[in-house]
């Protein structure tokens, strides 16, 4: 890829590679009376300020709302594009370094933005981060355009096979899988929630393009088996070595249990000790629904019940001491604000699109969604209404 191709991107992306650094003074706000009340008090500071600049830190530290600026006098240290909510961001954009802002609205409340610094990642120093973000995006844009073609040439209940082959691309059948937490595809590791998606299709029936973490997949649902008991002499093996399994397991609770019981946790195997850490960043173990629930519910100095972990070893731990988390922060709120909202918003849009299809499916040959007749339904007495649809 050309110097050019790049440049020009940087040239449309620059606002991403611009970092401010501000402080603010926060009044916290819910109620249009506590808004109005909040704003009258921010215009008053706003022209104290404006008439002594120096004083802005002091002023924070004595009366903003927002639970850090005891310990930072309102200082937000440098932060880019997209990381504070709009309103915030675009006030604090239109700054010159050494302004105060006009007081600004935001769902927190009402906030006076001193901007202290400007910088932009240069060219040279932004290129090979961008160029490589550029071809990612071009990879990925080729793959989709690949699978959209080979989804058109296969049709809904086509051949995908002969179509794959048509097109020169690689086309593998999976072997049978169940629907259930855990499953692993083999050729696809990162298949997910597809598995999901698969079982929501008839047999014959071609998916729509998804992604399989860094993979962009097309399926076909070749076959269903219907729920069945094998015969014994099939799974002789496999029934007597679970049950050995179970055995075992219940014989070695038996044991934790009694151990614990004594409160001598070393006769269980090598005991080791945690340094005081945030949950979410003990990995596998905090996720780990009952043990994750074990450590936010047992008190200092108790054990927690004896559990499994993900490694089918008996778990027990002490809680030895107990920190509570750390206010929130004016950035850290709007941070988990916005990966609710996201997570949020992805599930809502998938069940709309989901039930979207659902309703295509019965109402064939009405409007094309994503290049195919199964499409978003149109109710006919919009239509007839003239209302937009």
């Amino acid at each position: 890829m050309g110097d050019e191709a790049v440049k020009a991107a940087y040239e449309s992306k620059k606002a991403q590679y611009t970092e401010l650094k501000a402080s603010h003074i926060l009044l916290r706000a819910e109620s249009e009376a506590q808004y109005e009340s909040a704003l009258k008090e921010a215009e008053a500071l706003r022209t104290k300020l404006v008439a002594k600049p120096g004083d802005f830190a002091a002023v924070a530290e004595a009366q903003s709302q927002d639970p850090t600026a005891k310990a930072n006098r309102g200082d937000l240290g440098w932060f880019r594009s997209g990381t504070m909510v709009k309103p915030f961001e675009d006030a604090a954009m239109a700054l010159k370094p050494g302004e105060i802002s006009e007081p600004v609205r935001t769902q927190h409340g009402i906030h006076l933005i001193l901007l202290e610094g400007r910088r932009t990642k240069s060219f040279e120093e932004a290129r090979e981060e961008l160029k490589a973000q550029l071809i990612q995006d071009r990879y990925v844009a080729k793959a989709k355009e690949r699978l959209e073609q080979l989804r058109k040439r296969a049709g809904e209940r086509g051949d995908l096979a002969a179509a794959g082959k048509a097109l020169g691309l690689k086309v593998e059948t999976s072997q049978p899988f169940l629907n259930e937490p855990g499953t692993v595809v083999k050729g696809l590791p990162e298949a997910g929630l597809l598995i999901n998606e698969a079982f929501a299709l008839k047999v014959g029936q071609v998916s729509k393009l998804e992604q399989a973490g860094e993979r962009f997949v097309v399926f076909r649902v070749v076959e269903e088996k219907p729920a069945a008991v094998p015969p014994l002499a099939e799974i002789r093996d496999k029934v007597l070595a679970a049950w050995r399994h179970e055995e075992a397991r219940k014989a070695l609770r038996g044991k934790g249990e009694t151990v614990v019981a004594s409160g001598d946790l070393a006769a269980l195997g090598p005991v080791k000790t945690q340094e005081a850490a945030a949950l979410g960043t003990l990995g596998e173990l905090a996720q780990h629904p009952g043990i994750r629930r074990a450590l936010l519910a047992t008190a200092e100095g108790q054990l927690t019940p004896l559990l499994w972990n993900p490694d089918g070893q008996l778990w027990v731990a002490r809680i030895k001491t107990r920190t509570p988390a750390p206010a929130l922060t004016f950035e850290s709120r709007q941070t988990l604000v916005r990966e609710l909202q996201a997570q949020v918003s992805q599930r809502l849009l998938g069940a709309e699109i989901q039930s979207l299809e659902a309703e295509g499916m019965k109402h064939q040959g009405f409007s094309s969604f994503r290049g195919r007749l199964k499409g978003i339904w149109i109710n006919p007495a919009y239509q007839q209404a003239g209302l937009p649809q």
